[in-house]
C-alpha cells in the first residue's frame, strides 16, 4: 500500500469517526421516530454498524426486530 492510499484511508476513517460522534449525539436526543433514520444512516456509513449498535446499546433490539422495517429507506 502506498503512502498516498494510507493517508486517504486514514482521512476517511477520521471523517467516519467524527460523523458517528455527531450521529450519536443526535440519536440520544431524537424521538423514537427519528432514531430509525439515524440507525439507517449509521448502517450506510460503516460496514461495522453492528459494533456501533452494540456500543450504543441497541443491538439486542435490532436483532430482535424492533428496528427492522420501520422506515421506507431499507
Amino acid at each position: 500500500m502506498s503512502l498516498v492510499e494510507r493517508r486517504k484511508e486514514l482521512r476517511q476513517r477520521r471523517h467516519r469517526k467524527e460523523k458517528l460522534k455527531q450521529l450519536y449525539r443526535r440519536f440520544l436526543k431524537a424521538p423514537p421516530s427519528e432514531k430509525q433514520i439515524i440507525l439507517d444512516k449509521v448502517r450506510r456509513l460503516t460496514p461495522g454498524y453492528l459494533d456501533v449498535y452494540r456500543n450504543w446499546g441497541v443491538l439486542d433490539e435490532y436483532l430482535q426486530g424492533a428496528w427492522h422495517g420501520q422506515s421506507g429507506t431499507s
